[in-house]
């Protein structure tokens, strides 16, 4: 049986399906099964799906009779995932060759940890650069708090952890993923590579350029939500430098002057109950990119 599933929703994307493809056929690691999942694309999308079926039997495919979204299309792959680790992936990205081994190398020698996503190269509509993200739990998690901790589709999963937890995703998009990490969060321990796995390919179609308000504002309210949860509670000017830190706009210089307030004033409210002392700054500088 495959050791990794990967799971790889699919709709519309016949513009970049063989190339997402062909890199999982390149990877250096070979026990892994990838689980397409058409939902109910009105494209070539089906053609071409039906083509890899024939080129590698590690190719599946699920396949829905009327459109449900990213969220029931990744939660069937994950119900359908065999393997020990699910890996995910876009339709439109694409995988260097050595993703799924490293990932899988590191798993096997950090037990403590469920999750592990990667740094990512961008590409495409926007200049080329490298996208990285915070590598251990501790700061991956404060940063959850105001900016993204993870590169989704270079996430790889301990599927035992998921089950134990009854996790799966439950929001729609585009806040599908940042809803997961924050419910995983109080449960499971997380990493990052920092080496680059992934090309995440940047195109005017993406829900995160078509919803990019939306996104932003029901992001906001999750995080919110989530210091609700361990309780944290802001006032009034507080909430206000938040929202600027999360939307990653301090254009006005009074709240850039509020930050170290902001952050005495939740790192005296966590008084180390989730994260060590300095954390919360480190990861406030790293949504902002300042100094």
């Amino acid at each position: 049986m495959a050791r990794v599933s990967i799971v790889l929703p699919v709709y519309n994307a016949e513009k970049y399906l063989d190339e997402a493809l062909n890199s999982l056929y390149r990877q250096t690691y070979g026990s892994f099964e990838v689980i397409i999942i058409d939902d109910c694309s009105s494209d070539a999308s089906a053609k071409i799906i039906d083509k890899h079926l024939n080129i590698d039997r590690r190719v599946k495919v699920l396949r829905h009779d009327k459109n449900l979204g990213l969220t029931d299309a990744l939660n069937n792959g994950f119900k359908n995932a065999r393997g020990e680790f699910i890996a995910i992936m876009n339709a439109d990205d694409i995988c260097l060759p050595t993703r799924i081994e490293k990932q899988v190398q590191f798993l096997e020698k950090n037990l403590n940890i469920d999750i592990v996503g990667t740094a990512c190269i961008f590409f495409g509509a926007s200049p080329k650069k490298i996208n990285s993200y915070p590598l251990d739990d501790d700061i991956i998690k404060a940063t959850l708090l105001f900016s993204s901790c993870f590169c989704h589709p270079s996430v790889m999963i301990r599927k035992s952890s998921f089950v134990k937890h009854n996790l799966q995703y439950e929001k729609p998009q585009p806040i599908e993923d940042l809803d997961l990490w924050i419910r995983a969060s109080r449960h499971l321990k997380f990493a990052n590579l920092a080496e680059p796995l992934l090309r995440y390919r940047i195109h005017s179609t993406q829900i995160s350029f078509e919803k990019a308000e939306e996104q932003l504002k029901q992001s906001n309210q999750l995080r919110k939500e989530q210091l609700n949860y361990w309780g944290i509670h802001l006032s009034a000017k507080n909430e206000r430098v938040f929202d600027h830190i999360v939307a990653e706009s301090l254009d006005c210089i009074d709240l850039f002057k509020d930050i170290p307030d902001f952050i005495e004033d939740l790192e005296t409210q966590f008084s180390e109950r989730f994260f060590k002392k300095g954390t919360l700054k480190k990861a406030i500088k790293k949504t902002l990119t300042v100094q």
